[in-house]
């Protein structure tokens, strides 16, 4: 998504999980989109907020954040149990699955707070958040 947002050219590899550019290799998914989202800002949709835009990217590092620590691990942990174990032979721990959809719900209640205020948790513009 952020290859085609800011108009780079790519090709889906995969068995590839890195993305090396000069000098760099970098393995983790947010970290890729935000390199690519910075290195060619002056491409295509905004993804992240100026740093010169000091409130709106203090903002949109705290929605990233709200994403990676209150969401991705329970829906992950979800779709770990319901999907990838299963796929793999193994089999669905449904105590988790409960757990993990208790805690998401909790979750998804916060963020129906921050909505009720913004269009997205990063305010009224949506980035990569």
């Amino acid at each position: 998504m952020v290859m085609k947002e800011k108009q780079v050219p790519y090709e889906l590899i995969p068995i590839d999980l890195s993305k090396v550019d000069g000098d760099i290799t970098l393995f983790e998914s947010r970290a890729i989109a935000r390199y690519i989202a910075v290195k060619y800002a002056d491409r295509g949709t905004p993804l992240i907020p100026p740093t010169t835009d000091l409130v709106a990217f203090a903002k949109f590092e705290q929605a990233a954040s709200i994403e990676q620590s209150n969401f991705d691990v329970y829906a992950s942990g979800i779709a770990a149990e319901l999907f990838f174990k299963p796929l793999r032979g193994g089999e669905t721990n449904q105590k988790m699955v409960e757990y993990y959809n208790a805690t998401l719900a909790s979750k998804l209640d916060a963020y129906e707070v921050i909505l009720g205020k913004h269009n997205y948790l990063a305010g009224d513009v949506s980035f990569l958040s």
